[in-house]
């Protein structure tokens, strides 16, 4: 095997989702399966969740959930947004397929279905920003 095929096989493989990792939850009577993004398509989507999701974690914890929602969805374009969900939705299956735009028209759903794909993939490292912000919050309580 050359080089080239080495290397051509290494890269489909790390930039496949894995398949091992899927968890099953059910939303609004629908079984999704959620699968995991590879190691760069992860680090991208973190980046674009971290710009809108770090604030809305802020509000959250401040109680300021309009806030929060209103200040998520101003960061992102329509297109930036519509790009993210797809992009989200492309590790999951929902009734035992690929999502659909029909699916992506239910709006809670499509909601609830990204937070899930986030959870599973990004959940440790959401949970860290969340208690750095829970900390900051309690400091800044104790010196005020």
């Amino acid at each position: 095997m050359s080089q080239r095929q080495v290397n051509s096989k290494r890269s489909t493989l790390i930039d496949e989702p894995s398949k091992m990792a899927l968890h099953e939850i059910t939303i609004m009577d629908r079984q999704c399966s959620i699968g995991k993004f590879s190691a760069i398509e992860g680090w991208k989507i973190i980046h674009k969740l971290s710009k809108s999701i770090s604030p809305l974690l802020g509000s959250f914890k401040s109680g300021d959930i309009a806030k929060g929602f209103s200040d998520f969805f101003s960061d992102l374009t329509a297109e930036e947004l519509i790009a993210l969900i797809r992009q989200l939705t492309s590790v999951c299956l929902v009734d035992g397929v690929k999502v659909s735009e029909k699916d992506l028209s239910q709006y809670a759903f499509t909601l609830q279905l990204c937070g899930e794909v986030v959870k599973h993939n990004f959940g440790d490292f959401f949970s860290q920003i969340m208690e750095a912000i829970v900390a900051t919050g309690q400091q800044l309580k104790a010196e005020g």
